[in-house]
């Protein structure tokens, strides 16, 4: 059975209005516009688009530690 590939990372993230996006890396040139914000902002708490996803958070606007779980398969 192949193994599931899992990847942590953790860092500091300004909350705005109890919001917070996360988007992948972008090569040089590319926009540097937030991409998250194009997700709907209404209903589930975490929406994932292509290389971005939308977190909504019950933490005031400032900044919190932020630590993500990325799996290739669903956890155990």
């Amino acid at each position: 059975m192949a193994k599931d590939a899992v990847t942590e990372v953790a860092g500091t993230v300004p909350v705005e209005r109890s919001v917070f996006g996360l988007d992948e890396m972008r090569r040089p040139g590319e926009p540097e516009r937030l991409f998250w914000t194009e997700l709907p902002m209404g209903g589930d708490s975490v929406v994932v688009g292509a290389g971005t996803a939308r977190i909504l958070s019950n933490a005031p606007s400032r900044e919190v530690l932020v630590e993500l779980e990325v799996r290739d398969d669903p956890p155990p």
